[in-house]
């Protein structure tokens, strides 16, 4: 299983807060994934406010359930920086990737769930499907 997930609206928070503010949430964010983690899942920064977690041996609807909590517990938590309280929602797309699939072809689809996401508003986790 494979998740990339994507900070929403991230460069209004660098825009309204400087890069330290954005700094802050991604250290957060980081921190919140991987407190919600097996010893076992990886989680990794994978470019400018995208993180890719693989969740090995995962089935599909408990990747689902571990996309849809950390959704959650990123958007319950405020990051605070400077004294003031910033809220931060990310949009998450999911993969399968079985043993032997294609890794790249994995996050392909991660990211295009991800993109779907972003499309539908924002703030969600979206499942990637061979029909989706």
């Amino acid at each position: 299983m494979l998740i990339m997930a994507d900070v929403d609206r991230f460069k209004s928070i660098n825009d309204t807060h400087g890069h330290e503010g954005g700094d802050a949430v991604l250290i957060d964010t980081a921190a919140r994934i991987r407190e919600n983690l097996r010893k076992i899942d990886v989680a990794a920064r994978w470019g400018g406010e995208e993180f890719l977690v693989l969740l090995p041996g995962t089935e599909l609807e408990a990747g689902h359930t571990v996309a849809e909590k950390l959704r959650t517990v990123v958007a319950s938590n405020v990051v605070i920086h400077d004294g003031a309280r910033l809220s931060v929602t990310m949009t998450l797309g999911v993969s399968v990737c079985a043993p032997g699939c294609d890794p790249e072809a994995a996050v392909r689809e991660a990211d295009g769930a991800l993109f779907r996401g972003k499309q539908r508003g924002r703030n969600r986790e979206v499942l990637h499907r061979l029909a989706d």
